[in-house]
């Protein structure tokens, strides 16, 4: 009969369970974990309360121990699609290289093979490796990386196509984070707050808020995390977009507050100068940000907050995370994910995503535009300078407006 066992991988990687001949188990305990020891993860696992119980054919029950944030670990695929699904973090900016736009796993299916191994909403990928491969385990010879994926459009259906056939040969190697998980209580908070201006208000006064206010009365809360005013990339258009959508929140009885590393006086600038009508959470130290996962360190900058979002019910406990938003993003996208949070909360996603999308600007509009920047005064001459202007000039000017509707540019 096999014998099994824990092993702690070596380099930094976290504990596996195995099964081995007691021969086998013998030299991997004197000379440490070789790769194939790795590999035989094989057996059948359920998830428990205490870690991942692996329940071998002797009825023997092993527990495997989560890796440590930062940690590394092997996933072993076992041939479902579905079992989880891996978020290209970027929009069509694949060949950027920084930490903040390291594919992660976005979904993790619920009793599945990948979460019984381990797996969490948020791990990162770092590279691919297959069974028989005669390079030892991590050492600078990877296999296939995770930035030599983030080249394809579709990462998730790139790597599935990479491992197609291979049911326990492949395996992912993925990066231990501490998102907090569906299910699991949200940390708690109490900290400076930007509110809305009011009435005759310039900006937004400072106050404190709390996560039990943000569920109180039975309702439910969404915590959108943002990078903030540090960085281009989506965080104006989010705040815009929630402007936006406020109301159909709050006809949805849902709370919402973003939350970001900005100084007060920031998110007093940014609420001033874009109408933010929401809570503005200012966790400058990312403490919060931390506690829920929401945060990656930056090389020459240190932590910074993550583009994450959070869906907390009136129990206090998760309901939904959004990991993969993508710390660079296009309108379409933020427009979707936005729409996708506000009908997990039970509104029309054809309706908010239509709420949120900017206005297509017309020839028109920038006419228009034009004659405010000029002035009132300004207003006749200006269209008398179009008069004169050929007809295939406006021609061609409509045309280059239309193509430029069809191009996402990042904020």
């Amino acid at each position: 009969m096999a014998a099994c066992g824990i092993v702690a991988a070596s380099v930094g990687l976290a504990a596996v369970a195995f099964c081995s001949s007691p021969v086998r188990q013998q030299v991997a305990s004197r000379a440490g974990p070789s790769r194939s020891d790795l590999l035989r993860t094989s057996i059948p696992v359920v998830l428990t309360s205490g870690g991942i119980a692996v329940q071998p054919a002797s009825a023997e029950v092993i527990t495997v121990i989560r890796p440590e944030p930062g940690k590394e670990y092997p996933l072993m695929w076992n041939g479902d699609p579905n079992d989880f699904i891996i978020g290209k973090i970027g929009d069509g900016l694949q060949t950027r290289t920084g930490k903040e736009y390291i594919s992660r796993l976005v979904y993790v299916k619920p009793g599945g093979y990948a979460m019984a191994q381990g797996a969490k909403i948020g791990d990162e990928l770092v590279y691919l490796f297959f069974k028989g491969e005669q390079q030892a385990y991590g050492v600078e010879q990877k296999g296939i990386t995770e930035v030599s994926l983030r080249a394809a459009e579709d990462e998730d259906a790139e790597v599935k196509r990479k491992i197609a056939g291979t049911e326990g040969t492949a395996y992912l190697v993925l990066k231990a984070r501490a998102v907090v998980q569906p299910g699991e209580e949200a940390p708690k908070f109490e900290l400076p707050c930007v509110f809305p201006a009011v009435g005759n208000e310039s900006q937004g006064k400072i106050g404190q808020c709390s996560m039990n206010q943000a569920i109180g009365n039975g309702k439910s809360a969404v915590l959108f995390f943002r990078p903030g005013i540090r960085f281009s990339g989506g965080d104006t258009m989010e705040l815009k977009m929630l402007r936006k959508l406020k109301p159909t929140f709050e006809a949805l009885g849902i709370n919402f507050a973003t939350v970001s590393s900005d100084r007060s006086f920031k998110a007093q600038r940014q609420g001033k100068a874009y109408g933010v009508n929401y809570p503005m959470v200012v966790d400058e130290e990312a403490r919060i940000a931390n506690e829920y996962g929401a945060v990656v360190n930056l090389d020459n900058i240190g932590a910074a907050t993550d583009r994450m979002t959070f869906i907390v019910g009136p129990d206090g406990l998760v309901q939904r995370v959004y990991a993969g938003v993508g710390w660079t993003v296009t309108k379409q996208r933020m427009a979707g994910h936005l729409a996708d949070v506000v009908k997990a909360v039970g509104g029309d996603r054809d309706k908010a995503y239509e709420t949120a999308m900017p206005k297509e600007m017309t020839v028109g509009d920038a006419i228009n535009i034009a004659k405010k920047a000029a002035g009132l005064n300004a207003e006749k001459k200006i269209d008398e300078a179009i008069e004169e202007v050929p007809a295939e000039e406006i021609t061609k000017l409509k045309k280059s407006m239309a193509a430029a509707k069809n191009v996402e540019v990042a904020a």
